[in-house]
């Protein structure tokens, strides 16, 4: 599972390494259309992360108060911690830089960071909700009936109904479907509980039809993307958005093919030193806006190569902070446990 949540994040270091060329080159020339296959598969790394995690956190029973100090009290605490050290970078760019760099701009700044996060953090309030709902959701997945009717909820209010939006006749009954308010079921809910669907309770018998599943959902996002991108003049990723049915579909089958290899012990050393890499996950995540800024404006192909050397500048950044005295306690989870 961890080797997974590192590959994840990996993905995610390599969906924004490649953001800035996949929205500003031309659509029509080969150099998009090949970033586009990667931008496609790059965008799979939120839903497996966040399935990975439900199957996990919910393999067993959590209290309140242990889901509140642990979980989510850990991960505001890193959160504060590495938006100071963002914040701090900003302070220090924009007197470098030396325009409006009054006392003023530099505090305003600071907080602003500190206090809203950047583009990317949203993904870390949308895992604290998640730890916040886990004792509901754990009573649901203990019974396998009750998660088949979660999942199959969560699939028509997630996945399904919104397409409907595209038909225009459908207009008033999707404003009857709105007004149900169905925000229990809609959203990452679906993938955190998905993921521990997959994992514990599916047979293994599915198994086989996963990968092809994967590459027919694979196939019709691209082929979809392209035409939908030519037409706008622009590149659209609504084919293979993490709520679409084919984003959906690929994201599942990925983890699917994923589970043979979850909870079994492995004898292979780079496995395992692989599987050491994910408690510094959270500090690569938060950390690796800063090159992606400075290094992957527009540079094109380069850039995915620029996202392999991204990921691997945070993660040696990050290796070195975990050890250090006081500050790997802030910016880490669980520093002091493991020592």
């Amino acid at each position: 599972m961890d080797v997974i949540k590192v590959f994840s994040t990996f993905l995610i270091v390599l969906q924004h390494s490649i953001s800035g060329s996949f929205t500003t080159l031309p659509v029509d020339g080969s150099e998009w259309k090949v970033l586009n296959g990667i931008f496609m598969i790059s965008r799979m790394g939120v839903p497996v992360f966040l399935m990975c995690s439900g199957a996990g956190i919910l393999a067993r029973e959590h209290t309140i108060r242990e889901i509140w100090r642990k979980n989510i009290l850990g991960l505001v605490k890193v959160y504060l911690g590495w938006m100071a050290v963002l914040g701090i970078w900003d302070v220090l760019r924009i007197w470098m830089e030396g325009d409006n760099a009054g006392l003023r701009v530099l505090v305003n700044a600071f907080l602003k960071c500190l206090l809203f996060g950047k583009y990317h953090t949203w993904f870390i309030f949308t895992l604290l909700g998640l730890y916040a709902v886990t004792p509901l959701l754990y009573p649901i997945v203990q019974r396998k009936e009750l998660l088949v009717y979660f999942l199959g909820l969560s699939l028509l209010f997630t996945v399904l109904l919104p397409l409907f939006y595209r038909i225009e006749w459908l207009d008033r009954a999707l404003a009857v479907a709105d007004s149900i308010h169905m925000q229990f079921v809609v959203g990452y809910s679906l993938y955190f509980l998905a993921g521990y669907f997959i994992c514990w309770c599916m047979e293994r018998k599915w198994e086989r039809y996963a990968g092809i599943v994967w590459i027919v959902s694979a196939a019709a996002a691209y082929l979809l993307s392209v035409r939908d991108s030519l037409q706008a003049g622009m590149a659209d990723h609504a084919a293979y958005e993490i709520f679409s049915p084919c984003g959906f579909l690929m994201s599942v089958m990925l983890m699917m093919l994923f589970r043979k290899w979850i909870g079994q012990e492995s004898a292979s050393g780079a496995l395992n030193r692989a599987a050491g890499l994910q408690k510094y996950g959270i500090a690569v995540y938060l950390f690796h806006v800063v090159f992606v800024e400075a290094w992957t404006k527009e540079s094109g192909m380069i850039s995915i190569l620029l996202a392999a050397g991204i990921w691997g500048v945070c993660m040696a950044v990050s290796m070195v902070v975990y050890r250090l005295p006081v500050l790997g306690d802030i910016l880490f989870i669980g520093r002091k446990k493991e020592d």
